[in-house]
């Protein structure tokens, strides 16, 4: 039988190797410290009287919000455990619940009470097989106790007698039933996930499920224990009693409630802020989206200041003079012999460009890279 692509096998070793990880998280509960610590410790009456004078202020809680990953988690993991109820349930499946016959009943009449059970339809493989292995009392009676699954499947067993008393069953019952509560507490970790600070609700009820989960496995592996080691504990023989499908039932029930309390942990808190992850997230970009707009607008603005500083009239009369400063410097430095010869050793004093030009030309271009303001009507008015 195979979970995810794994063997069982596999899936044991992997709880066997990881029970040493597991045991080493549970010691980092404050809870289980404090526990150890100070078993009987009580709490003192000034923190009592703080605990209920805080409890008497009026706080204003935020809604809660029930949109959260953990609401689509806990719909999928009720969906597969809704799934895995109606195929697996031993009730179905159990010829002595069906045909309303006690554990004591010869075999031939099981397998005629079945064959008219089904009518016209075929005995399924799965039933013929069970069939042929109750062939005694101590195999229905272990059946009863540790129901269908390790009964069928467990192919290192042996056949369950008064000597074998079904101890290598019972080991194969357990280590499928750690897996499964293994798996219901990591359930419980990822829907409980963001509980990394003290006092808060989620890791409170996280640690009280995980410790309820764990008592739970225990009572549910000594009850197996006790009903497999004592036989004489196993002397109704009426059709009722069904050991397994009582557990399997009322395991199926506990799963669901053990996820549905984390979940309302989850739910219930009070967040530390109002806003949700994905409303910061849009506030987030939403104030970057502001922030670059207000970098355009401030480029904007800078060019245009610049474009009107460049077509002053008072701005162009200083650059005016400025160059006709140039020019008369450059005349009376061009009339000096060392920068004649200067000019012709360089080849430029066979330039035809008069200085009138040359500043005709910087005009133009001023005109060219600097074009006057002209504001449209979609720019915002504001900055």
């Amino acid at each position: 039988m195979a979970f995810l692509g794994l063997s069982l096998v596999t899936w044991q070793t992997l709880l066997i190797i990881g029970f040493p990880f597991i045991c080493g998280s549970l010691s980092r509960i404050r809870a289980i410290l404090l526990f150890i610590r100070h078993p009987f410790r009580k709490t003192p009456p000034s923190e009592r009287n703080a605990a209920s004078g805080a409890k008497k202020t009026a706080q204003v809680l935020p809604p809660r919000r029930y949109l959260r990953p953990q609401s689509f988690f806990l719909g999928f993991l009720l969906l597969g455990h809704l799934v895995r109820f109606l195929s697996t349930n031993p009730s179905q499946s159990n010829p002595f619940r069906l045909t309303n016959q006690p554990l004591n009943v010869p075999s031939t009449t099981l397998l005629s009470s079945l064959e008219r059970y089904y009518r016209s339809k075929e005995t399924p493989y799965e039933q013929e097989r069970l069939i042929r292995k109750l062939n005694t009392l101590d195999a229905r009676l272990l059946y009863s106790t540790i129901g269908p699954d390790p009964f069928l499947h467990c192919t290192w067993c042996r056949p369950p007698s008064s000597k074998a008393n079904g101890a290598d069953h019972l080991y194969f019952g357990l280590s499928r039933l750690g897996l499964q509560y293994a798996s219901l507490l990591l359930a419980i970790g990822l829907m409980t996930t963001g509980a990394s600070q003290l006092r808060m609700k989620r890791r409170i009820w996280r640690t009280r499920l995980a410790l309820l989960s764990i008592f739970y496995f225990i009572f549910e592996a000594a009850v197996l224990s006790i009903l497999v080691f004592i036989p004489s504990l196993l002397t109704a023989m009426d059709a009722g009693r069904m050991t397994w499908d009582a557990l399997f039932l009322f395991r199926s029930s506990f799963f669901p409630f053990i996820l549905f309390c984390s979940w309302w942990a989850v739910v219930s808190e009070p967040p530390a802020e109002l806003l949700s992850p994905i409303a910061k997230v849009g506030l987030g970009l939403a104030s970057v989206a502001s922030d670059l707009d207000g970098l355009v607008n401030r480029l904007r603005l800078t060019a245009l200041q610049r474009t009107a500083l460049m077509k002053d009239g008072d701005y162009r009369s200083q650059i005016h003079s400025f160059w006709e400063n140039v020019e008369r410097q450059a005349t009376l430095a061009s009339s000096n012999p060392s920068i004649k010869s200067m000019k012709e050793t360089m080849g430029l004093s066979t330039s035809d460009t008069m200085n009138h030009q040359s500043r005709d030309q910087l005009r133009t271009w001023i005109d060219n890279v600097f074009p006057d303001p002209s504001f449209d009507s979609s720019s915002p008015t504001s900055l």
